[in-house]
């Protein structure tokens, strides 16, 4: 039984050090995206009162996936274009921090109208 608790270790470091948890996210993120995208447009289009039976959740789980998924995908894209790693490393916090303010103040301005 430890061997497989060894091997799972192993393969989730391998994972995260060579890059493929942020490939994994882009994935997920894409497919809640997309279900998430789908129930909003679905309620907007199709019913009379056009907001879904919980909208804060819903719309927090959309704000978050799509900040992420745009935020990663962005900084895949500038470090395809050329960004060395050192450049990579600051490229990465400089995201992060923007992604978390426009996280933040999108949260907070869903709690203003739905919470």
């Amino acid at each position: 039984m430890p061997s497989k608790i060894y091997k799972l270790l192993d393969m989730f470091n391998r994972i995260v050090q060579n890059g493929y948890l942020g490939w994994l996210l882009q994935r997920i993120t894409a497919i809640v995206l997309l279900v998430f995208g789908g129930i909003h447009i679905f309620y907007i289009t199709y019913t009379i009162e056009r907001i879904p039976p919980s909208p804060f959740i819903i719309y927090s789980i959309l704000l978050s996936a799509g900040i992420y998924h745009a935020f990663n995908g962005l900084k895949t894209i500038l470090a395809e274009w050329g960004y060395v790693t050192s450049k990579a490393i600051n490229l990465t916090v400089l995201l992060t921090i923007i992604g978390i303010v426009l996280w933040f103040f999108g949260i907070s301005s869903l709690y203003m109208l739905y919470g």
